[in-house]
């Protein structure tokens, strides 16, 4: 509950018994009367503590699911990689990288060989 809510809430307090006391007053002869006016004065009171229980209940439900939330990102970074697990990675991936990139040159080197071949074998079949 928010201060300006409690302050409120004091307020309608105040008012009801105010306004209690003056029917108490004024119908003291008339007790079916001052019921009446008691519980007309009440019942804006008890209506207001209902919205702010319903508040209170919901801000109490928000506060639960955003810990629900905190509580999963928390065992997320947790289980998530650490610093050495990325630079591990990191060594793997260029080992990779440059174990691919050898064999790509040696490809290449073998296409330029077949290519010779692939030449000499075309001048000695033109010269035949």
């Amino acid at each position: 509950m928010t201060l300006q809510e409690i302050y409120w809430t004091a307020g309608i307090v105040v008012g009801v018994v105010a306004t209690s006391l003056n029917v108490v007053m004024f119908t003291r002869s008339r007790p079916d009367k001052m019921k009446a006016a008691v519980q007309s004065a009440i019942d804006p009171l008890v209506k207001r503590m209902d919205t702010i229980e319903v508040n209170m209940r919901a801000q109490s439900n928000e506060q639960t699911s955003q810990g629900r939330k905190l509580d999963r990102i928390e065992s997320d970074v947790r289980h998530g990689p650490s610093k050495h697990d990325l630079e591990v990675l990191h060594a793997r991936i260029s080992e990779l990288m440059k174990t691919t990139s050898e064999m790509k040159g040696e490809q290449h080197a073998r296409f330029q060989q077949v290519d010779r071949v692939n030449q000499h074998l075309l001048k000695s079949n033109s010269n035949d």
